[in-house]
């Protein structure tokens, strides 16, 4: 994140000096970064929506990872904590190892976390969220996806206006040069 955000501040700082100092060459340069950056991001919201079936066998395999790295482990508590939800699709996710305890909910009467074994348990399955991540997830999208569209139009709306803007200011001062010239 931190290479993208030096990325993004050298580009703007690139359009910014080519405004400044007139420069046809480091607008254009600018300009065609912006494009760049605009065909990235439509590719990687369509490959993301293309390639949900890897989505989703990606997280088969944290699910395996969970007891082994530690990145894993946080993933899913986190998930399991927010969401309110266990493994992919249920509790179901975990055959053949222990419920984490982030899967567990808090106990009624005392409001407290149940990290015991009894909460672990499968067939009392009380204090275990019943509802896999995935349609949590996936709910989470769908409340939330006017927002994330209107987000998407608006930046995309920012960075062809950038584009644009970028290139008939890198007209003008090359016509400014070319009169100048003669």
């Amino acid at each position: 994140m931190i290479v993208v955000g030096a990325l993004i501040f050298l580009i703007a700082s690139m359009g910014c000096l080519g405004a400044i100092r007139e420069s046809y060459c480091l607008l254009m340069t600018f300009a065609v970064c912006l494009v760049v950056i605009f065909l990235i991001e439509i590719g990687v919201g369509t490959a993301s929506a293309v390639y949900q079936d890897n989505f989703i066998r990606g997280l088969n395999e944290t699910v395996k990872g969970y007891e082994m790295n530690a990145d894993d482990r946080n993933s899913w508590d986190t998930l399991h904590r927010e969401l309110k939800c266990c493994g992919i699709n249920g509790p179901d996710t975990w055959q053949g190892q222990q419920v984490p305890v982030s899967c567990c909910h808090e106990n009624d009467e005392s409001k407290t976390l149940t990290t015991s074994t009894y909460c672990q348990d499968r067939a009392q399955g009380k204090f275990i969220y019943s509802e896999g991540c995935l349609d949590k997830l996936k709910a989470e999208i769908n409340a939330n996806s006017k927002i994330l569209i209107g987000v998407g139009i608006g930046i995309a709306f920012v960075e062809v206006a950038g584009i644009f803007l970028s290139c008939w200011l890198a007209c003008i001062i090359k016509k400014k040069i070319e009169t100048n010239e003669n």
